[in-house]
């Protein structure tokens, strides 16, 4: 089978077991190759052993994977000796992102109970956990009556100590928060948006109430560096554990992520521990922003390889965003049981007139993966 991109200027060819050859992975090996970063790895019983024997941290595991923590050049070089032969890590940084669901959906009718529900329904009794970016805590939305936090538990991520069971970022709860011990200091305002849009009670004005304005609010103020989404798994496995040890029910509010990089597929390791999470017990929900991008087009295409050569047409487009030069990005991903087609990179000229202005050889997928090409 021969599957052929024809395409102009740059391409990239990217897949999560070969992070070696991408520039940004170099960078970071080459800028900080002892620091610790968490990592997704194939589950045998051999890389189980391995990681036990090395004193790596495991933190928790799925049916697929196995979640740890370790230096980067260690699990480079393990990965390059065999020991770790499969593993996955996002290069990627995250972003903060909006959201519009108080003007969309009907808040008020839920909050009052009509529309044939048995009863207005406020957010008592209930866990929203933020996973964001930036919380004033002192803001009187996030606060009750009495002036007592609503802030069960922040997590912060960013904070140079080292929280027991993750092995990083700082715990607060809501006595020290009232105390006035709470150090934490944001130095952003996205993730009180988001907040207040979810669970803000509207103390503040008296009017500006979000969707649950009675919940209970746990804020994890996420590290956006490259390796986030292992991050945000462990947010959710707090949130719900927090929420377990309470005996309440859960909503995980995610409002960062990043357009690049994964299959966006739900299948990556950490979609696999979450969706475990979701299915584990009743009375949690994992919800997630849509993105900021929608300007952008239809930069995630899926497809289907036929018998016979197919082409796929792409224009060239402004990637600054994304520290990227003008041109095309890719990043193909399979499963490696269907990933055994061939494919080519070939120019050409739309206009005023047609023109073919050549193509690379055939390289067959399977073979290839992780490989980083730049054209």
């Amino acid at each position: 089978m021969r599957y052929l991109l024809s395409i102009l200027l740059v391409f990239y060819l990217g897949v999560s077991w070969g992070q070696s050859l991408n520039p940004k992975y170099k960078k970071l090996l080459d800028s900080f190759p002892e620091k610790i970063f968490d990592f997704a790895i194939k589950k045998t019983n051999e890389t189980k052993s391995f990681c036990e024997k090395e004193n790596i941290k495991i933190k928790y595991q799925s049916d697929s994977y196995l979640f740890v923590r370790a230096p980067l050049a260690w699990m480079h070089e393990q990965s390059t000796k065999g020991n770790i032969p499969h593993y996955q890590f996002d290069v990627n940084k995250a972003s903060p992102l909006a959201d519009s669901v108080r003007s969309t959906r009907n808040i008020e009718p839920v909050h009052s109970g009509l529309g044939g529900l048995p009863k207005g329904y406020t957010g008592k009794d209930v866990i929203i956990g933020f996973i964001d970016y930036g919380l004033e805590l002192d803001h009187p939305d996030f606060q009750d009556v009495n002036g007592k936090t609503r802030v069960l538990r922040l997590w912060d991520q960013e904070a140079v100590t080292s929280y027991g069971y993750y092995g990083y970022g700082t715990l607060w709860d809501s006595t020290e928060i009232n105390a006035g011990s709470c150090t934490y200091n944001p130095t952003s305002d996205h993730g009180s948006t988001v907040a207040g849009q979810g669970a803000g009670n509207g103390l503040a004005d008296g009017t500006n109430k979000g969707v649950a304005p009675d919940a209970n609010i746990v804020f994890i103020n996420l590290d956006l560096s490259s390796g986030y989404q292992a991050r945000i798994a462990d947010a959710c496995d707090y949130i719900f554990k927090f929420a377990d040890s309470l005996g309440l029910p859960a909503v995980v509010n995610i409002g960062v992520g990043s357009p690049m990089g994964g299959g966006h597929d739900g299948n990556d390791p950490y979609s696999e521990y979450v969706e475990s999470l979701l299915n584990a017990k009743s009375g949690r929900i994992a919800v997630a922003s849509a993105g900021n991008y929608g300007g952008y087009g239809n930069y995630h295409l899926r497809g289907n390889v036929s018998p016979d050569t197919s082409f796929t047409w792409f224009n060239t487009a402004d990637f600054s965003a994304f520290g990227l030069k003008h041109g095309v990005y890719f990043e193909m991903y399979a499963d490696t049981n269907d990933a055994h087609f061939d494919f080519a990179i070939g120019m050409d000229k739309p206009a005023p007139n047609y023109g073919f202005r050549g193509r690379t050889n055939f390289k067959n997928t399977y073979n290839n993966l992780g490989v980083y090409e730049y054209d």
